[in-house]
C-alpha cells in the first residue's frame, strides 16, 4: 500500500502565484493590445501608456523569480509531495518564456 504525503505549503504557494503572475502577465498583453489598437497610427513608444506597458511587463517578468524560488524550495521539503512545487516552477518558467517571445516578435515584426 502506498503512502501518499501532503502537498508542500510552498509548493502550493508556487503553483498559485505562478499562474496569478500568468494571468497578469496575459492581461498586461491584453491592454497593450487594445492600447496598440486604439492609436492613431499605433502606440508611441513614448508616450505613458508605453512607459507603463513596459515597466509591468518588466516587473512581472521580475516577480516570476517569486514561484520560482517557493517552487525551489518546496522541492528540498522532507515529508511532502513535490508535484506542485515542480508544477509552480513549470508554469513560471513557461510563462517567463511565452511572455519574452512574444515581445520579441513583436519587436521584429516592428522592425
Amino acid at each position: 500500500m502506498t503512502e501518499t504525503r501532503p502537498q508542500s505549503k510552498l509548493g502550493i504557494a508556487s503553483l498559485l502565484t505562478s499562474l496569478l503572475l500568468g494571468f497578469f502577465m496575459l492581461l498586461l498583453f491584453m491592454i497593450a493590445a487594445l492600447v496598440e489598437l486604439n492609436s492613431p497610427g499605433g502606440m508611441d513608444e513614448e508616450s505613458t501608456e508605453a512607459i507603463l506597458i513596459g515597466f509591468g511587463f518588466f516587473a512581472l517578468l521580475l516577480a516570476l523569480l517569486l514561484p520560482i524560488a517557493l517552487g525551489i524550495a518546496g522541492l528540498f521539503q522532507q515529508g511532502y509531495s513535490k508535484v506542485l512545487s515542480v508544477m509552480g516552477i513549470l508554469i513560471s518558467v513557461g510563462v517567463g518564456l511565452l511572455s519574452v517571445t512574444v515581445m520579441l516578435i513583436g519587436l521584429l515584426m516592428d522592425a
